[in-house]
């Protein structure tokens, strides 16, 4: 449903419109667009947050070990206890059953995420009135909440009970050191693939600095996004081109075959697109190469190319104070809180010993 609604938005829009930076009326409507572009991205924060964490978690074979969770034993009902069914409820309960699929939903729900801040900026940037701009931003936000609404119907109508609440928590009793307890080692049909991967990779544990893994790496992706999103919008408003259009020309290119880089996730995304969405690709990106070859010769080579390292590299020549502040900014956010909480915790450790050498020398 998103994604279909995601990819008509983008093949609907008039990805060839030039935003003017230099008419009076743009004085007064480029501050606002700036504003409701950083706007979008800090609302669809916690979603690609959330996404990035879940997924770590999911994908680290220890978690499904450091967790409380049901044995495959306790799914099973009464009456199908001693039955053939007992052994196919074992089977589709398994962890190794039961892991791809919350791997493969928040690989979407992020992928949603980051199409909706990717596509959020060149429908802010097109918008030629400060309300239209509002207006787009309020209708993006629309599109990346839908999931909501249709788990919770899907919930009404399958009669499933969340609990708001719920929290996983540690099985404590799990390890022995660096080895598996009993209980679980006869649970494991290859327990020693598990001990052996803890104890080359102790931080996977989550009482070995998991927590802080996940956390650093889904930060550090974050101000990836965030730090090319800062680019993408400098160079758009530097060529006067939307974004938009420079992603079209790429999926264009992967349709044509004629993508020199990332050959696998091109393959993956036409997969995304022609087949889990209801909007005719090939349509939508044949009509709008059309509008920009009557424009442009060639156009995905010249007018509509990717943006380049040496673009970003040019860019920061060109307006290094600005880009330097916002990459401050970002970084800040993202980081900030962190650092300073490790820095308390560094002057508290070097503060112990100091009070425990003044007490005894108070005592003496």
């Amino acid at each position: 449903m998103q994604s279909s609604a995601l990819l008509g938005l983008r093949l609907d829009m008039d990805v060839t419109h030039e935003i003017d930076t230099d008419s009076e009326a743009q004085r007064l409507l480029l501050p606002i667009q700036l504003l409701m572009i950083v706007q979008l991205q800090l609302m669809n924060f916690h979603y690609l947050k959330v996404s990035m964490q879940y997924l770590m978690f999911a994908l680290n074979p220890i978690s499904w070990i450091d967790i409380m969770h049901p044995s495959p034993g306790e799914w099973v009902p009464d009456v199908a206890k001693g039955k053939y069914l007992e052994d196919l409820i074992k089977t589709l309960v398994h962890p190794s059953m039961l892991a791809p699929w919350p791997c493969v939903a928040m690989l979407f729900r992020g992928a949603i995420g980051y199409w909706v801040s990717v596509d959020s900026v060149s429908i802010i940037l097109k918008c030629e009135t400060v309300s239209d701009a509002i207006f787009n931003s309020l209708a993006i936000t629309f599109i990346a909440d839908l999931n909501e609404p249709y788990w919770e119907g899907l919930c009404s109508c399958l009669g499933l009970q969340i609990d708001e609440g719920f929290q996983w928590c540690i099985h404590t009793g799990a390890w022995k050191e660096d080895e598996l307890s009993k209980d679980e080692k006869d649970r494991l049909k290859y327990p020693c693939i598990i001990e052996g991967l803890a104890k080359r990779c102790s931080f996977l544990r989550r009482d070995k600095g998991f927590a802080l893994v996940e956390d650093m790496t889904t930060f550090v992706a974050l101000f990836v996004i965030y730090l090319r999103q800062l680019f993408v919008v400098a160079f758009a408003l530097k060529t006067n081109v939307l974004p938009a259009a420079r992603d079209v020309c790429t999926m264009w290119r992967w349709h044509e075959g004629e993508s020199k880089y990332m050959l696998l996730f091109a393959k993956m995304c036409l997969f995304f697109t022609d087949y889990l969405s209801l909007v005719d690709t090939q349509y939508g990106l044949d009509k709008l190469t059309e509008e920009m070859e009557e424009r442009t010769e060639h156009p995905c080579e010249t007018k509509y190319r990717r943006m380049m390292r040496s673009d970003a590299m040019e860019l920061l020549h060109e307006y290094g104070w600005p880009l330097g502040l916002g990459i401050a900014f970002i970084a800040t956010v993202l980081f900030g809180r962190r650092l300073m909480k490790a820095v308390y915790r560094a002057l508290k450790r070097d503060a112990a010993p100091r009070d425990a050498v003044s007490n005894a020398a108070s005592e003496t």
